[in-house]
């Protein structure tokens, strides 16, 4: 019996899912890579690949994300392995990284510098970040991760030892585990970097977007406003600020109706700080950055 060619599946395929996410697929049953899929259309498949093709076809045409069936996904150039358990990362928060990195290489700011990374998921924010910088800088880098999640904190750290990433990872909710050992007011420290992209849908918002239903509910939706996360991790940021003589750094990522409702927020609990809101490649506001000068 004639086996099926890369050709067919993909034709067959075309008429049912995206052809970029077919030829993906069919790349990561073969392992192979894309190109060679492309350049390869007359090699055929065994029978066994071929069934292992369709059947992965058929959840990717019913909606599941096409990261979690091949248990990749590729942000900020790196290769960041997800499963259900984690947030697909997607590339509105490389907005969030970039605005990080520009804030490391501002005034030589990287030395002996706190970066923490609140509801790490895949831990793709401060590994992305952290391989994006010159060695002088990451060398004085303290790296905290914090996650709400131990099945999340498992990815995240086989992510990080991946990519040869030093982070301590934590598990709790927000910034508890830190502030519980008062690891934030280090006496030589330069400057703190808070980076957090929290659930921060509202539950009719989740309802209405059925391209995010496959994701893990409790890392998209948050209360009413959607905002619910964001106002504890302010008043967690604001109780420490006290003992802390070195500047803050906040970085959210947000929805983009949410730009004034959270300006507002941060003006209620850091009264003192500098808000600058981000826009993402189709000019919508996706990020929060807040200064906080002690």
């Amino acid at each position: 019996m004639r086996q099926t060619t890369i050709k067919q599946l993909l034709q067959q395929a075309r008429e049912r899912i995206d052809l970029l996410d077919a030829e993906l697929i069919i790349a990561f049953v073969l392992k192979k890579t894309r190109e060679f899929v492309i350049a390869h259309g007359e090699c055929g498949v065994r029978k066994f690949a071929s069934a292992q093709v369709c059947k992965l076809i058929r959840k990717r045409e019913r909606g599941e994300p096409l990261a979690y069936l091949t248990g990749h996904k590729d942000f900020f150039g790196l290769d960041f392995a997800v499963n259900k358990s984690v947030l697909v990362p997607r590339p509105e928060t490389e907005v969030l990284v970039e605005s990080v990195i520009e804030c490391l290489m501002t005034e030589d700011i990287g030395h002996r510098t706190i970066l923490i990374d609140v509801g790490t998921g895949s831990g793709c924010i401060p590994i992305a970040i952290t391989k994006s910088l010159h060695h002088h800088i990451t060398s004085s880098l303290k790296i905290f991760a914090i996650d709400i999640s131990k099945v999340a904190l498992r990815i995240a750290r086989l992510n990080a030892k991946k990519h040869g990433v030093k982070i301590k990872f934590l598990h709790g909710s927000l910034l508890t585990p830190l502030l519980k050992t008062c690891k934030l007011a280090r006496p030589q420290t330069h400057a703190l970097i808070i980076t957090a992209n929290l659930p921060y849908l509202t539950l009719k918002q989740y309802r209405q977007s059925a391209s995010i239903k496959r994701e893990p509910k409790n890392a998209l939706v948050a209360g009413k406003t959607g905002l619910g996360l964001y106002e504890k991790l302010l008043k967690q940021i604001r109780s420490p600020i006290s003992n802390i003589q070195y500047p803050i750094s906040v970085f959210f990522e947000i929805d983009p109706s949410q730009s004034k409702p959270i300006v507002r927020l941060i003006e209620k609990y850091l009264p003192k700080a500098v808000v600058e809101i981000k826009k993402d490649l189709s000019g919508r506001d996706r990020v929060v950055e807040t200064i906080y000068f002690a």
